[in-house]
């Protein structure tokens, strides 16, 4: 699965690159037609502790799965972010009886 990473307003730590790359590849597990992963990496300009946002995207056949999550860190927004993917894609296997069946 092709993964990109954008970071707008700031440079991303390589760690936190890698550490978002291998959740959204870990998500490519759950379905060989999962094609890319697209993620946002960005600042809340609100003064609230939280305020790292992890947008991420992913690209199936006849779906586009997203979630936005909210922070203290990007670490955390990006785990949060890939479990609402989880769920998603749980919740499509249940209701459309395996829309997303492995080869």
């Amino acid at each position: 699965m092709k993964v990109t990473i954008q970071t707008p307003g700031f440079t991303g730590r390589p760690e936190l690159l890698k550490f978002t790359e291998e959740h959204i590849q870990k998500l490519a597990h759950l379905s060989d037609r999962i094609m890319e992963g697209q993620v946002v990496l960005s600042l809340d300009k609100s003064d609230d502790n939280k305020n790292k946002v992890c947008e991420a995207r992913i690209i199936v056949p006849g779906y586009d799965l997203f979630a936005r999550k909210t922070a203290s860190s990007f670490e955390e927004a990006v785990t949060n972010a890939c479990d609402a993917l989880r769920r998603q894609i749980a919740g499509w296997k249940e209701t459309t009886g395996a829309a997303f069946p492995r080869k």
